[in-house]
């Protein structure tokens, strides 16, 4: 098939021209087969492009988490479930970064989830770790 190029359309991922034939809502090149038998297209590595940045940022809350995961299972073996502000400083749990912040209506009792165990509020200086079993 002959194709024109009278309408200057490109592709919205490399720039290289699309024939006036293709469907008007065509906005990138045509999916090609390469020597090896994969199909490569525009679309896909426009797409895998965008989607890379947004995994980043998930796999560093999730590296964080796991991190947080290990140091209070580490606090949790070495000193027990009753724990102190010291203590949970010395592991460099940040309390401030937990996954669900739980507060009861009287807002007396306040729990810190992280993956798998929490922390609840027993005084102003005293928590104790509880394992709550939730991966979120």
């Amino acid at each position: 098939m002959l194709y024109t190029y009278l309408e200057k359309r490109k592709c919205v991922h490399c720039g290289k021209p699309l024939p006036d034939q293709y469907s008007l809502g065509r906005t990138h090149c045509k999916p090609i087969l390469l020597a090896n038998g994969k199909w490569s297209s525009c679309k896909d590595k426009k797409w895998s492009a965008i989607r890379k940045v947004d995994e980043v940022e998930f796999r560093n809350i999730k590296n964080f988490q796991k991190n947080m995961y290990q140091r209070i299972e580490s606090l949790y073996r070495q000193v027990g479930e009753i724990v102190s502000v010291q203590q949970i400083d010395k592991f460099g749990i940040n309390l401030m970064r937990c996954v669900e912040l739980a507060v009861s209506k009287d807002g007396q009792n306040w729990e810190y989830r992280f993956v798998t165990y929490g922390f609840q509020k027993i005084n102003i200086n005293t928590f104790k770790i509880i394992q709550h079993g939730k991966t979120f």
